[in-house]
């Protein structure tokens, strides 16, 4: 069974009911463009207001709802339109199921009934784990076959007759009504066939049994009754209901079902089904418009592009079996049975695109023998879409529905629906991209023997266009990412799992986890860099070799798509050791994308480090003194293989030209060791002032890698220093009271430019001068004993800024007596005997009136002190 659209019915159990319909029809009015309110009430059988109801309405302006207050009353506004109002509340059933309303109107009322679903046991048997089908039955009413191969463990079967479910539709006499349960299970991978029996006799005179019986099945989840697949052996007298859920189904007998025929098909539609009268006149015409496109479509394929006609059904004149009814919750072709089954559309669009499809199911059996060979897990999403794409390019029909962010991360093979139909994309893309005939693909896959499509496939890809089914796998998921022109509309951006490689972080790593048969994984790392970078040399490295079927590839963009045609990514990745090395700009993105479809899920680790060059400069920085050498050491770290020697260039930022040991600017190639490189470079400042050291490294070709800078300070702190003795005393002799003395001043640190120098003697005379240095000649007048002078020089800058000072004293005493001291005290004796000096210091004075020294009786060994005697004439 082939399902244009895909739900999950949540039940327990299975009911099946026959009925025949004798009755009603249904019509409708146009649609308004002025704003309209409605209100209305959701009321139980007794009239009381029943509270929290959904109430929802659709139409083609827009979409909402609202819930019942407490009393049942409900309210919306400014609706525009028509509109299909349908409430919901768990566990119960409304009456009618929807209404559609067009103009205002405040009795929009329902009638809502609580679900009560009461059962008594009739048979209970218990089902073998078998690839072979089994077979339940209950006196000869009711038969329930359960395919082989659908259990995994032992499971009992319960028939049981239903004493309370909820209300049916409308209706000419239930035929069967029963429930089946198959242990806890709600869904099956297989459909379930059930049996019943049923009196011809029953059967309105002059009707078929295949016209009037109509199977439904209660759809728990939407908590409604809906139509089944049914086929109808009149000369049994048994009606056969086909399902893959279960839960309380039946049979009954409905007279309002009409037959239409055409060439290639007979079409049995319910005269009272709810159409849109906004689109159609009346279920007449929709049912003539579904004729309309079975045999237009038929022709599409059979006569335009020479598929295989479809097989038709000879006990209804050699036609196709197509039913259409608003009870069909969803539009299938019945393997089962051959029909197409088909529901009721409010959109003209919507109804030829699902005949399209379902017609092209049966298109596809043509090409079994079996119909059970089209069932085959593995070949269940090849029908689901080729039959869109069939149904959208082949035939024209409608437009492939759109590719979803997640469509990615689920196996090709995936049996859901709304995945298969997605992979109509796929199917469209192979064709286009590879020069492919659809026909002649569709015929060599159906004849490979290979379940699995995806084996098949790719045998067919190779052999047609030399280029196999990853190859195109691959580079549709680039396409379907990153091209203007594809059905993915998402950004690139918003489609991946996201990372930060911060500005200060080495790297970023992420394991890739891809589920086999065709997945695909989008990584996106947002690359951080420093304000002064404009771009970041980064490496990508796997840690093991990927397989043939797996694809890494490296784009790097602004976040956008990259173009209409499908991108050739910056980089591919297969081998761990090939590690790649990308420039990435500022304000780019960097994508990873990864694809699979081998038959295993492929787990790979990618790590991205950064390899730009960590360039250093120790110190970082330097608060110095003038004229000082200081030697810094220039560092590149982290380079990559690929560079085996590097020029460093530096620039000390004083702008000295003119030493030649000593150039504010240089540069140098050093060689590359273990991923590092390194330099001393030596400098002394000549100038005060705030200096930014700046460094660069180059690779080989001369591109410029990294630069780094450093802050240097130099402190210019001058002293100015008075020459010579810090302190004089000027003895005055013979009378004097004047003398001259010269003065010199100089800076430190030495030859820093011109300064003024300012003096103060101290004896109320200054004088200034402007000079490297300074010296000077003060002549001092009037001295006398007693006298202090203290001399000071203030150094300023031309600027008039003060900048040091320095001071020295002079003292001015009478003339001073010299001691006379003796280093032989035999000598010392003999002069002070001689002099008669017996105790107090003698001075060159009183030596010199010494003329005569007798002292042969002393043992003399050092004459020192006899120098003052000038006057002596005689020593004995």
């Amino acid at each position: 069974m082939f399902r244009k659209r895909v739900f999950s019915f949540w039940s327990s159990a299975l009911v099946i009911l026959l009925l025949l319909f004798l009755g009603g029809c249904s019509g409708g009015s146009g649609s308004s463009n002025s704003l309209y309110n409605l209100s209305g009430t959701v009321e139980d059988e007794n009239g009381i207001g029943i509270e929290g109801v959904y109430i929802s309405y659709s139409g083609s302006d827009a979409t909402g709802s609202t819930e019942t207050l407490s009393d049942g009353s409900w309210k919306l506004s400014a609706l525009k339109d028509s509109v299909t109002i349908t409430p919901r509340k768990e566990g119960y059933t409304f009456d009618p199921i929807n209404r559609y309303i067009s103009s205002a109107a405040d009795d929009v009322d329902f009638r809502a009934e609580e679900i009560v679903i009461e059962k008594t046991e009739l048979k209970t048997e218990t089902l073998e784990v078998s690839n072979q089908s089994q077979t339940v039955e209950y006196a000869n009413e009711i038969k329930v076959t359960v395919p082989g191969g659908m259990l995994s463990t032992e499971a009992e079967l319960i028939i049981s007759s239903l004493d309370s479910y909820p209300t049916l539709p409308e209706n000419n006499g239930v035929i069967a009504l029963f429930d089946v349960e198959i242990a806890e299970m709600d869904e099956f991978s297989k459909t379930i066939e059930i049996e019943f029996a049923y009196n011809p006799s029953d059967i309105p005179e002059g009707e078929s049994a295949d016209n009037v019986l109509k199977a439904i099945h209660w759809n728990k989840n939407k908590y409604v009754w809906e139509a089944k697949p049914i086929t109808v052996d009149e000369e049994r007298a048994k009606a056969t209901l086909y399902t893959d859920t279960l839960s309380p189904v039946g049979v009954f007998m409905d007279s309002d079902l009409t037959v239409k025929n055409s060439q290639h098909f007979r079409l049995i539609y319910d005269k009272k089904m709810f159409v849109d009268p906004t689109e159609w006149n009346s279920q007449v015409e929709m049912a003539d418009k579904l004729l309309h496109h079975l045999e237009e479509y038929y022709n599409v394929y059979t006569d335009d592009n020479s598929f295989n006609i479809p097989p038709p059904h000879w006990f209804q004149d050699g036609r196709i079996l197509v039913r259409l009814d608003e009870d069909y919750v969803e539009s299938e072709w019945s393997w089962k049975t051959g029909a197409i089954f088909m529901t009721s559309y409010n959109s003209r669009d919507e109804l030829k695109e699902e005949t399209a499809h379902e017609l092209f199911h049966a298109v596809q059996a043509s090409y079994y023998t079996t119909t059970v060979e089209m069932l085959f897990v593995g070949r269940r999403w090849w029908m689901e879409a080729t039959a869109d794409y069939a149904a959208n390019i082949i035939a024209g029909a409608g437009s492939l529905e759109p590719i979803k962010s997640d469509y990615f991360i689920k196996p090709i093979s995936m049996q859901n629906g709304e995945h298969e139909y997605q992979t109509a994309h796929l199917v469209d893309y192979i064709v286009k991209k590879g020069g492919i005939d659809f026909i002649e693909m569709w015929e060599a896959i159906t004849n490979n023997p290979k379940i699995q499509v995806t084996e098949s496939l790719d045998d067919y890809l190779y052999l047609a266009t030399k280029e196999a089914l990853p190859h195109y796998y691959h580079n549709f998921v680039r396409h379907m990412f990153f091209s203007d022109s594809a059905a993915l509309k998402d950004s690139p951006a918003d489609l991946g799992v996201s990372s930060n490689l911060l500005a200060e972080a080495n790297s970023v790593e992420k394991t890739f986890n891809i589920l086999e048969d065709g997945t695909a994984s989008l990584w996106v790392v947002d690359v951080g860099m420093d304000d002064k970078k404009e771009s970041r040399y980064l490496e990508f490295a796997l840690d093991h070799d990927l397989s043939l079927s797996v694809y890494a590839d490296v784009y790097i963009s602004d976040g956008g798509r990259l173009g209409s045609a499908t991108p050739i990514p910056d980089a591919s990745l297969k081998y761990s050791d090939d590690k790649v090395l990308l420039e990435v700009p500022k304000n780019k993105l960097v994508y990873i994308l990864a694809t699979n479809t081998g038959e295993n899920i492929s787990t790979f680790n990618l790590t991205i480090r950064d390899r730009d060059p960590k360039l250093s400069i120790a110190p970082e920085s330097l608060t110095g003194e003038y004229g000082e050498d200081y030697t810094f050491n220039f560092k590149a770290e982290n380079l990559g293989e690929e560079i085996e020697n590097l020029k460093f260039s530096w620039d000390f930022g004083d702008g000295i030209v003119d030493e030649s040991s000593n150039l504010s600017q240089g540069e140098t190639e050093v060689a590359v060791q273990n991923g590092t490189a390194e330099i001393n470079v030596s400098h002394k400042y000549l100038a005060e002032g705030d200096f930014s050291i700046d460094l660069k490294v180059f690779d080989q070709s001369g591109k410029e890698l990294e630069q780094a800078e450093a802050v240097v300070k130099i402190d210019l702190e001058q002293e100015v220093v008075i020459t010579g003795a810090r302190q004089f005393v000027w003895e005055l002799r013979d009378g004097a009271t004047e003398t001259e003395h010269d003065f010199e001043a100089v800076v430190q640190p030495r030859d820093t430019g011109e300064y003024e120098f300012e003096w103060n003697f101290g004896d109320g005379i200054t004088f200034s001068e402007t000079g490297e240095s300074s010296n000077v000649s003060h002549l001092y007048t009037d001295l006398k004993d007693g006298d202090f002078f203290t001399v000071t020089v203030t150094l300023y800058s031309l600027a008039g800024e003060k900048l040091a000072e320095d001071s020295i004293s002079i003292e001015v005493i009478e003339e001073q007596a010299e001691i006379v001291e003796f280093i032989d005290p035999n000598l010392e004796t003999a002069v002070r005997e001689e002099l008669n000096i017996p105790s107090r210091e003698m001075t060159a004075a009183d030596l010199e009136e010494l003329t005569n020294l007798w002292a042969v009786k002393e043992e003399i060994y050092n004459l020192t002190g006899l120098e003052f005697a000038v006057n002596l004439k005689s020593l004995i």
